[in-house]
């Protein structure tokens, strides 16, 4: 099962790869015959209502994500507590990177994909514009495509 794990902290929303590319990324590995879940938190809500046609984890406690780790042959998380969770227990996780440094915060042996375009502000984590990105989400992200995450998940399963 790949679980697909599309939000961040409220306070970090715009480090998130878009909903829209999500769900067609769940869609595409869907087709593919791969069995796809998504995981939302209790600050995640609005996301919900993009992922009519996927099982939806919500609001579960530790514990209970913890039980999934079991059952996931891969998570797709952005930077997030996520990401990090489902390293700490050794689950194959996949992140998606744009405004913070993975050389800084990427747990050992988690798998990453960042944008080919690197924005001379890049990373801004910890500088003072950090998180004012234009459009609410970090234009670090753009250049991040679906077929970039679908070939990686291909190459990491396969």
């Amino acid at each position: 099962m790949i679980l697909l794990c599309p939000g961040s902290a409220k306070t970090q929303k715009f480090k998130r790869w878009p909903i829209k590319k999500y769900v067609e990324l769940g869609k595409r590995l869907k087709v593919s015959g791969y069995q796809v879940e998504f995981l939302i938190g209790n600050d995640e809500n609005e996301l919900v209502p993009y992922l009519d046609d996927f099982e939806i984890h919500t609001e579960l406690s530790l514990s209970e994500i913890y039980n999934l780790t079991h059952k996931i042959d891969l998570s797709i998380c952005n930077d997030s507590f996520l990401m990090h969770f489902f390293s700490l227990f050794s689950t194959k996780t996949l992140a998606i990177y744009g405004p913070t440094d993975p050389n800084r915060t990427l747990p050992p042996e988690t798998l990453q994909i960042k944008s080919k375009i690197s924005p001379p502000t890049r990373p801004c984590w910890g500088k003072p514009y950090y998180g004012k990105c234009s459009k609410g989400i970090c234009s670090c992200l753009d250049g991040i495509e679906v077929e970039d995450l679908f070939k990686e998940v291909f190459n990491i399963l396969t």
